[in-house]
């Protein structure tokens, strides 16, 4: 049973969720349909770190996401906001105990 998706999966998943072709892709990112082809289509991809920080920003993930270091699609920055906001509404329900 595989559970983990690979970089391709993943990039193919994100870009499915928004409907775009990889023509639309590369012309929002920048990066040649010919790279994005590679990425997605292989399983021995080379791709260099500025297109898998430019795809991490465009489709609003971490690169550790994309690399299968973490399983969250969040950002660190909206992680963060999520602890706050959780350690708040402990706090609050703490306080409405006593």
């Amino acid at each position: 049973m595989k559970i983990k998706l690979s970089l391709q999966e993943k990039l193919r998943d994100l870009r499915d969720e928004r409907k775009l072709t990889l023509s639309d892709l590369s012309g929002e990112t920048g990066i040649p349909l010919s790279t994005l082809q590679r990425t997605e289509g292989q399983d021995d991809v080379r791709v260099g770190y500025q297109d898998i920080a430019a795809l991490a920003k465009f489709y609003g993930v971490s690169t550790d996401y994309l690399f299968g270091l973490d399983v969250t699609k969040l950002t660190d920055e909206e992680l963060r906001v999520l602890v706050k906001a959780l350690q708040k509404s402990a706090k609050f329900k703490q306080g409405r105990r006593r």
